[in-house]
């Protein structure tokens, strides 16, 4: 951008940006601020260049490992597939409640439909394993036909 100025002395100086005139027309001049970033925000940007991936993947990867390894922990109680679903859930609303959190103080609006498709990108595949591991017997009789008994 360079100020020009007129000959005559009375007149204003106008703004130019190249050869346009910026005087009369309507424009809006982008400061660059310095970004607000938080840990959370700074652990994400840090997998995705690692990984590769795009955010919508991440979530589903998040939720699947989330779901085995609580599935492991808790590999002898009952209720461990409900267990595994509601950790990754609970997992999911933590994070869209950090997202949101950080979002908020940059753009001072909050996108809910972005925070539920990640929640759903999130859950889906887990709510899936649950479903099928508690109402069918699928994985129990692979089980035991890979351990030579019958059923």
């Amino acid at each position: 951008m360079c100020l020009k100025s007129r000959n005559k002395s009375t007149q204003k100086p106008h703004l130019t940006v190249g050869r346009k005139s910026l005087s009369s027309a309507n424009f809006a001049i982008k400061i660059n601020l310095p970004m607000y970033d938080s840990v959370f925000q700074d652990i994400k940007t840090h997998i995705i260049s690692f990984t590769g991936l795009e955010k919508d993947a991440l979530h589903i990867y998040v939720g699947i490992v989330i779901f085995l390894i609580t599935s492991l922990l808790f590999k002898n109680h009952r209720y461990r597939w409900l267990i595994a679903l509601f950790t990754v859930i609970a997992a999911a609303i933590m994070g869209e409640v950090l997202d949101r959190h950080d979002q908020l103080i940059i753009d001072k609006h909050w996108y809910w439909q972005g925070s539920l498709h990640d929640i759903v990108n999130t859950c889906f595949f887990p709510t899936l394993f649950t479903l099928i591991l508690t109402f069918t017997h699928f994985f129990e009789r692979n089980i035991a036909q890979a351990h030579g008994s019958k059923h």
